[in-house]
């Protein structure tokens, strides 16, 4: 995932309309929107521009039951495009897959590998992802 907004230097971008990287979607092992910028009290201020991929390693248990180990790495930037200015946040972990006939069951482990006094050293992620 990326994501740039090109006519920022033009205009202040409100800290709601901002990127922002970390949780079940984008960077597993931080909180949500905690994988990038923070402000001094350790809140996150997200970025004009963001970069989140990772990949999986999945194993079928059964028909529908599967492990899977995953690196997920991202961060927001405070400039329009992505210019590497701040560290690549890294988060690595475990989960697990759970196919029904209306979708699939996820639950995933995670750990930060850059680890900030605000992260903590585990987190976990539920979700439910449906078919169309």
């Amino acid at each position: 995932n990326i994501g740039m907004s090109p006519g920022a230097g033009k205009h202040v971008i409100p800290i709601h309309k901002r990127f922002y990287v970390g949780g079940a979607d984008s960077v597993r092992g931080y909180s949500y929107q905690m994988g990038g910028p923070l402000d001094d009290k350790g809140n996150p201020i997200g970025g004009l521009s963001a970069l989140a991929f990772g990949t999986e390693l999945k194993y079928a248990l059964s028909e529908k039951l599967s492990l899977l180990t995953f690196i997920d790495l991202g961060t927001a930037f405070r400039n329009a495009y992505p210019d590497f200015s701040n560290q690549l946040m890294c988060g690595v972990g475990a989960g697990l897959r759970y196919e029904t006939p209306i979708g699939t069951f996820r639950l995933d482990v995670g750990s930060p590998l850059r680890r900030r006094s605000q992260d903590d050293a585990v987190q976990a992620y539920i979700g439910f992802d449906k078919k169309i």
